[in-house]
């Protein structure tokens, strides 16, 4: 009876530890549960980066060629990717407690991101890097970068992870997927947002016809966006390249001067189009700054009517229509020449018809002006294209959104007087937009 109580005590404690665990575990899961805003934050964007890729794919697709569907998936998977690690870093800075809760339900909805999620969730929390290996079922080597091996060299190592992190986790880019903290429905789409009209003082219309802000109506989206993905082909596999280079081998005190080149040879089609403004004052100032550049400055290597008080405007077709009320109609791609409107492209046309230049420069010069242009401006803008398609989430609506930003300063002739009014129109625009 004794030797049978002696055996009955550790099999009564081993089942006492059991049931014990069991329910440290339980209480341990009950308060460990992830909040339901941060799920669902975290669901939403994994949904949406999956959507985003299956549309891409389906364009890539359609256009029949291989190399061009593979940059349109990869892009779209890096796109995707930035936006759920941004999710993840933001809620991990809300709740580091529940930090490997967080970067398992991450892992859970998008199963192909996991090595990319815990990579950069434990560069931004090197402390956690471990918790977060485990998370993502991943070994630790696999994840570490150097600010995991800069935070085991530091004096610090060897502590408990820090509970207190920033508050504010580092944008990675402008988030097209909002952090959803509330039951309220999802922003309305860019294209179908109607900006705020403001009033303007009759001091800062300095353009006739201004009429602030226009709305972007983009109704042929899908047949744009196939534009768009041909154009961003021939820019990836062409001009970019060729931009590049020419920016490698041109000293950079000579590219300014390159630019006021083919700058000054637009100045005939500046003068007409402001002629047909009725605006006399423009159209002397930039006959004035054609001769004095023209001459003084050298075919307008150099920049000498400013000295003279004759200060750069421009001016197109695509502007005077709309000084004349003409409504700018639906937004479209070109082939080759990429952005515009209905309205605006029709402008492009008119231009090219109206510039005596292309009278009176022999079919050869007129191609080597051309695609001289078309690289010196294509290698002004390598940095900010490249930035805007590594850090947004739809390259195609970043773009949109960035040309109509400059299209509407454009259309009261880039002057800087109007431009606070004009940034604090755009800038109403986009906070309704989110």
């Amino acid at each position: 009876m004794l030797l049978t109580d002696q055996k009955s005590v550790p099999r009564a404690l081993a089942i006492s530890l059991v049931i014990l665990a069991s329910l440290c575990a339980s209480t341990s899961s009950a308060l460990a549960e992830l909040p339901a805003d941060i799920a669902r934050n975290i669901a939403t964007t994994a949904s949406a980066a999956n959507a985003l890729r299956t549309t891409e794919a389906s364009v890539g697709q359609s256009l029949g060629n291989k190399s061009l569907q593979w940059i349109k998936a990869r892009r779209a998977r890096d796109s995707g990717d930035n936006a759920l690690g941004s999710v993840v870093v933001t809620a991990i800075s809300a709740r580091p407690d529940l930090v490997s809760e967080i970067i398992s339900t991450a892992v859970q909805v998008a199963p192909s991101s996991a090595q990319m999620l815990a990579k950069h969730t434990a560069h931004v929390f090197p402390g956690f890097a471990p918790v977060i290996a485990r998370a993502a079922g991943l070994p630790l080597p696999s994840i570490q970068t150097s600010a995991y091996t800069d935070y085991i060299a530091s004096p610090s190592y060897g502590a408990q992870p820090p509970i207190q992190v920033a508050t504010r986790a580092p944008t990675l880019y402008r988030p097209v997927y909002p952090v959803v903290q509330s039951t309220q429905p999802p922003p309305r789409p860019l294209a179908s947002v109607t900006p705020k009209r403001r009033v303007v003082a009759d001091d800062q219309k300095i353009a006739p016809g201004y009429y602030g802000a226009e709305e972007i109506s983009d109704p042929i989206e899908g047949l744009n966006r196939a534009v768009f993905a041909f154009n961003d082909a021939l820019d990836i596999m062409i001009m970019r390249p060729v931009a590049a280079l020419y920016g490698y081998l041109m000293p950079p005190p000579a590219k300014p001067a390159a630019q006021r080149f083919f700058k000054n040879l637009k100045a005939p089609v500046i003068m007409i189009n402001d002629l047909v403004q009725l605006d006399g004052t423009d159209a002397a100032v930039t006959a004035g700054r054609f001769v004095i550049n023209s001459t003084v400055g050298v075919l307008g290597l150099f920049e000498m009517a400013d000295d003279f008080g004759l200060n750069e405007h421009r001016a197109d077709f695509g502007q005077s229509l709309h000084s004349y009320g003409v409504a700018p109609g639906p937004y479209i791609v070109l082939p080759v020449l990429g952005p515009s409107t209905l309205r605006d492209g029709t402008g492009q046309v008119v231009d090219g018809f109206i510039d005596p230049f292309n009278y009176l420069l022999r079919a050869d010069v007129r191609t080597a002006r051309d695609v001289g242009a078309a690289v010196v401006g294509r290698e002004s803008l390598v940095a900010g294209l490249d930035n805007l398609r590594n850090n947004s989430v739809d390259y195609y609506s970043a773009l949109r959104a960035a040309w109509y930003q400059n299209r509407v300063l454009n259309l009261n002739k880039g002057r800087a007087g109007l431009a606070a009014a004009t940034d604090k129109l755009t800038d109403d625009m986009f906070d309704d937009a989110e």
